[in-house]
């Protein structure tokens, strides 16, 4: 691995621990983090305070508008083939729903700190390719 995708990774996963802070502290229930399937990566799986299973996309960039650009419909469908591997192991989490989510940061304007992050949690990323919602 070169030194630059070494970096992109630990920054990737300080990205990643943050957003898993933040939706903890907004009553989410961190499921999963980094979970590997046979159809992809997903980031981030938790349970919203809802009871909603939000599988979770993590995205920095220097702007929120290019970290939203950036997750392509290629990636998309991707995401929603994990997330469907996920449910079929876990019949039992299907039970209130599921959502798709990107969880956006970019540098905080006008913060003195450097190294501040604007997070934002955008809903749904992904149209319903597949009903995952149990009836």
């Amino acid at each position: 691995m070169t030194e630059k995708r070494r970096t992109a990774e630990q920054r990737g996963r300080k990205r990643e621990s943050l957003a898993a802070l933040y939706l903890t502290l907004k009553g989410y229930r961190v499921l999963e983090r980094r979970l590997r399937t046979a159809m992809g990566e997903l980031d981030l799986v938790a349970r919203a305070p809802g009871g909603e299973i939000c599988f979770i996309e993590v995205k920095a960039r220097p702007q929120a508008d290019e970290a939203a650009e950036s997750i392509l419909v290629r990636q998309r469908n991707r995401i929603a083939r994990a997330a469907a591997l996920y449910l079929s192991a876990r019949p039992a989490l299907r039970h209130k729903g599921v959502r798709f989510d990107a969880m956006l940061m970019a540098p905080a304007a006008g913060r003195a700190t450097s190294g501040c992050l604007a997070a934002r949690l955008v809903s749904p990323i992904v149209s319903p390719i597949v009903s995952m919602r149990s009836t």
